[in-house]
C-alpha cells in the first residue's frame, strides 16, 4: 500500500464556511485512499463531515498539520489537496 504524507502550515479560520468544508469533505471522498489530518491535539479522518467540522473549530492558526493518505491513489489525493489549500481547484 502506497503512503504518502504532507506537511502544510495551518493557517485555518475557524469561521470558515461551511460550504468550504463540505467542497473539501467532497473532494476528498472521491479517492479510494484512507486521509486523515493529524495536529498536536487531533486527528481526523479528511473524508467526515463531522471530524471536519471538529477539526476547524478546534484549530489555531499558524500552527502546522500533517495529512497522511495510504492507498492506491494516495499522492493524487495529496495533490489535489494542496491545490485546494492553495485555491487553485
Amino acid at each position: 500500500m502506497e503512503k504518502k504524507e504532507l506537511t502544510f502550515p495551518c493557517q485555518i479560520s475557524s469561521r470558515i464556511d461551511l460550504s468550504k468544508i463540505l467542497q473539501f469533505v467532497e473532494k476528498m471522498s472521491q479517492f479510494n485512499s484512507y486521509i486523515v489530518i493529524e495536529t498536536s491535539e487531533t486527528t481526523v479522518n479528511a473524508k467526515s463531515l463531522l471530524g471536519m467540522c471538529v477539526f476547524v473549530a478546534k484549530i489555531t492558526s499558524g500552527g502546522t498539520a500533517l495529512l497522511r493518505a495510504s492507498g492506491p491513489d494516495a499522492e493524487i489525493a495529496l495533490n489535489d489537496l494542496n491545490n485546494l489549500l492553495l485555491g487553485r481547484s
